[in-house]
Parts: C-alpha cells; structure tokens; sequence
C-alpha cells in the first residue's frame, strides 16, 4: 500500500507521541532511575517484546543495568521451546544478558489445588524473588497493558474480589514496575509493526479453556464496541481503587498493630477484641495484612471467603477451621484467630551435632558441653540436654513426624505414638501438623518443644551433654 503526504505524517506522529507517552509514563512514575538493575520478563510475544526494545534504545537514556529473564512452564511443547529460542536470540543480538527457568507449573497447580495460570504466576513470583537476592536487581518489568488491567478487573470482579483486588495491577509495586500500563493491545501492536519488530504468537492465548482468554477473546471486544474507552475506563477505576485501599490500609494497620499476639514465620495470632467493632472492611484490611506478612505473594482475600471468616469470628466454636486461597487457613482458638500457611517441610534435614538448622518455621541449635552431677537441668520445653555418648556417629536428623512414628517419653515405661502425645497436651490442630522430631538413626531423641525420649537422658554417669536448643523465627 501507497500511503500519501498526509499518512506518512501522521504515521510518523504517531510513532514519536508512543515513545513519548512511554517515556512521559515512566518519569512521572519514577519507575526507572540511574544505577536501576532492571530484570525484564520477555516472553516473546509483542507486548513484552516491544517494552524490551524500548527499555534497550534507552539504556543509556536511563542509567540502567538491562538483563532478560524468559520462563517455559512446559506446557506448550515445541512451541514453548519456539519462544525461548527466539528471546536468546534476540538478547544476543542487542547483548542483552539472558536468563532462562523451566517451571512445573502443572505439579505447583496440583499440589496447591489451584488453576494452571494461578499456578504459573505464583511461581514467576518466587523466581523474580530469587533472582532479587541472588542477582541484586532492584526492578522487575512486566509488560501489562491496559487491556491487561480490564481483564484483571473482570477476573477479579467475576471471582469476588475485595477492594484491594479491585485496585488492579500496580503501575509499581515493590521492585515490580509495569512500563506499559499507558497504552492497550492495538497501540502496542501498531507501534510495535510500524517499528518491523518481530515477535511470536502463543497459539493457547486463542483457547477458550482459560477464564482470561475467553474474557480477551468474547467479552472485551463487546465491552469495547460499547465503549471504545474501557480500557482506559478501567486503569482509571483502578487508579481510584488504588488510593482508596493505601487510605484503608493506614486506617487498619493501627488495628492489626493492637489486635497482634504473635508474629511467626507461618502463624500469626490475632486478638478478636481489638478488632471485633471492626470486622468489615477494616477487617478486611486487618487479615490481609496479616497474609502479606506470611507471604508477600498471598493473593486478596475473596469477598465469599472473608464472609465465612467474618461467621468464624462472630458465631464460629473454638477449633473450627476455615481454608483461604493459596494454602492459608484459618483458626478461631477462643478469643483470637490463629492465621498460618502449613510450611513445606517433607524432607528430612540431616545436621551434624555443633551445627544449626532451619526447619519450618523454627532453628535447631545444637551444641556440647561437659557435664556434672550437680549441674543444673535447662527449663522450658524449647531446651533440652542428652547424653551425648549416646548419640552415635554425631549425626543427627529433623524431619516432620507423621502418623505411626513411636517412642519412650522421658519418665514413661513403655513407647507411645506421638499423636497420643500430642493430643494429650491439647496441641491445637494447625500447631501439630509442624511439629517435628529429632532422630539419631532410627531412634526419636525429641519431639522438638514437645517432649525428650527416656533413652537420651543424662544420667549420674553423663560427662558430656548435646544441648539441644529450638527458636521460633519471628517476623520484623
């Protein structure tokens, strides 16, 4: 096609307002400044492609260290091995360092019982999170648009979200930055062909067994012959959303400051007092927050689901259990409401005696020290000694205790399960699915806090002792 005076103009017009609205975008944000490590998520298709090539043609302009990171979820086959060898490419042709990370989300979706793309976003999330500590890099580009923001809406509007679901996708959220959040799909296509910039299709975003897709694929563009703007409509709402939500977070963070007993790697326990006046939408600022303090990565709490903890708190019996998403739970124990995520901790952990470990939400401190008949026993339960000419080899191991394990408790004849102990001791449910023991071969020594086995005990002929010391990981 022939294009006139006039086209070529506005063509060109157009091109230069697109660079200049992502550059206007990014310094009104402050999304970039000098000396930024930037990390960029490219998949290869035109969205992530083109903000790469932005954020590359501005390298210098904005001071910052560019790398690539590409994610195969090995769902798609050739396909997907299609995609990762055109990024590598690209990244080699403008230099770019390129990082690469196959991820099981099919296994992650089914030991999380969530979808494949729930699935997916958790574990890019714990990726990005890695290669924060590991690399250093200070931002993380996606590249969400603004058709991207209507979709997430809807998504969230259809599944029941709160008012922090409906703030949407932040334009920066942490060292999580999203560049081209000014524009929607049909800017970002036209700019990126009249640039000849390749990119790759991912034919599964044409299915229709994905939630996102049939609303990318059916609905938007009925919402968008009633209004050309949604999208717009939509980040504005959101933008709206957004403030509302940082004022009510404020608001609510007094309350879950009184409301907190304790505050555990995967627990923390709550006053329902300090908080019973209110258990609306304060409230539902109080329990995500208590979520993001778990996990950063928590999803919002659902509208249907904070209904069910709202009757839990009220009217619920001590003991009765609500699951929230992403493996929370909840517990009402009498006056307060127990908050904890179950830790994965199914591998043994071997340690050598004089060593230290991290096992689930706790640290195993070991070591040894000589011993006298008149020295005096540790108390508490977090701190025990045994003789240590009768662990041999030195060696020892931590793991989760599951149904059937046995031994002698200290000052009881015979062996006993240690589910029977543990109900005993009316260990609440959440609390006893992490405790863990301490074996030395096939012999329990402790059920670590719980209890010490007879068999290990200082005796008058003890001369030297293992202390054995547990110490809950407290969040700042």
């Amino acid at each position: 096609m022939v294009m006139n005076g006039s086209a070529t103009r506005a063509s060109l017009m157009n091109r230069y307002s697109f660079r200049n609205n992502f550059h206007k975008f990014i310094k009104k944000n402050q999304l970039l400044k000098k000396g930024d490590k930037v990390l960029a998520a490219v998949s290869g298709g035109v969205d992530s492609t083109l903000m790469l090539h932005l954020l590359c043609d501005n390298i210098g302009k904005y001071g910052i260290e560019l790398s690539v990171i590409h994610f195969n979820h090995q769902l798609r086959g050739k396909e997907a091995e299609r995609d990762a060898k055109f990024v590598e490419k690209l990244t080699t042709e403008l230099n770019i360092p390129f990082y690469f990370e196959k991820l099981n989300v099919k296994g992650e979706a089914k030991k999380l019982g969530t979808s494949i793309q729930d699935a997916g976003h958790i574990l890019r999330r714990k990726k990005y999170a890695d290669y924060v500590e590991k690399y250093k890099f200070n931002k993380i580009a996606t590249a969400h648009h603004r058709d991207d923001q209507l979709e997430t809406l809807l998504m969230r509007l259809i599944g029941g979200a709160g008012p922090v679901g409906m703030s949407g996708i932040s334009i920066k959220d942490g060292y999580y930055i999203r560049p081209l959040l000014f524009c929607d799909r049909s800017e970002i296509e036209e700019y990126a062909k009249s640039q000849k910039i390749e990119w790759v299709e991912d034919s599964s975003n044409k299915k229709g067994n994905y939630v996102r897709n049939r609303l990318r694929n059916d609905v938007i563009p009925v919402l968008k012959l009633l209004n050309p703007s949604a999208a717009d409509v939509a980040s504005r709402s959101a933008r709206m959303f957004g403030q509302l939500s940082e004022e009510l977070q404020k608001f609510s963070k007094e309350i879950f400051d009184k409301s907190l007993i304790s505050k555990k790697k995967s627990e923390i326990i709550l006053a329902i007092p300090p908080m019973s006046n209110y258990f609306n939408m304060i409230g539902y600022y109080v329990i995500d927050n208590a979520l993001k303090c778990i996990d950063k990565e928590s999803p919002t709490v659902l509208s249907r689901q904070f209904d069910d903890l709202f009757d839990l708190v009220q009217t619920g019996d001590t003991g009765m259990e609500i699951s929230l998403s992403n493996g929370f739970k909840v517990l009402k124990d009498r006056s307060s409401i127990v908050i904890y995520k179950d830790l994965d901790v199914s591998e043994a952990i071997p340690l050598c005696i004089g060593d230290s470990v991290e096992f689930g939400d706790m640290i195993l401190e070991t070591s040894v020290t000589g011993w006298k008949k008149n020295s005096k026993l540790p108390e508490g339960n977090d701190h025990e000694v045994v003789d240590h000419k009768l662990i041999y080899g030195n060696l020892l191991k931590i793991r989760s205790w599951k149904d059937g394990d046995r031994f002698q408790p200290l000052g009881f004849n015979g062996t006993k399960n240690i589910s029977d102990l543990l109900t005993e001791k009316k260990i609440r449910l959440n609390k006893k699915r992490r405790i863990s023991v301490l074996e030395c071969g096939d012999e329990i020594i402790w059920v670590c806090g719980v209890r010490l086995s007879e068999k290990f005990k200082v005796s008058e002929t003890t001369k030297e002792v293992v202390h054995l010391k547990i110490k809950s990981i407290n969040l700042n």
